[in-house]
């Protein structure tokens, strides 16, 4: 009993802390992108193929020199290159995130959407808007 006890308190804290660190990078991203639209008056594209969406917001925000900075506050790990060698953003689970243009605030603001800790439950899904 007292084994169980203390796999489920790891395996709860060590979700937790991975939660978290997927809330700390939808956080700089999101600050990102406030940037970006302030410099430019619009948010990043987006396309049909959300993984395309999410190289294409990167790409933007890498070219923008204040949005950039502040992706410099990530986690190494937060941006890597899939096969094809475009740049993907991870969760702290370390599967890719997904951006889109609109569905924030009003349906009018991006967001960024972790699919958490399992892939195939929509339920534990991350999902970060502007405000």
């Amino acid at each position: 009993v007292c084994v169980a006890l203390v796999v489920g308190i790891s395996t709860n804290v060590l979700r937790n802390s991975r939660d978290d660190e997927t809330h700390y990078i939808q956080g700089i991203v999101l600050k990102a992108l406030q940037v970006y639209y302030d410099a430019n008056g619009t948010w990043p594209p987006e396309s049909s193929d959300t993984s395309h969406s999410t190289t294409a917001m990167l790409n933007a925000l890498k070219s923008d020199r204040l949005s950039s900075e502040k992706l410099k506050m990530l986690p190494e790990m937060a941006i890597t290159r899939n096969n094809a060698g475009r740049p993907v953003l991870m969760d702290g689970y370390g599967y890719p995130m997904e951006y889109f243009r609109s569905g924030g605030l009003g349906g009018k603001s991006p967001r960024v959407v972790s699919q958490g800790a399992t892939l195939d439950d929509l339920a534990d899904n991350i999902d970060a808007g502007l405000h």
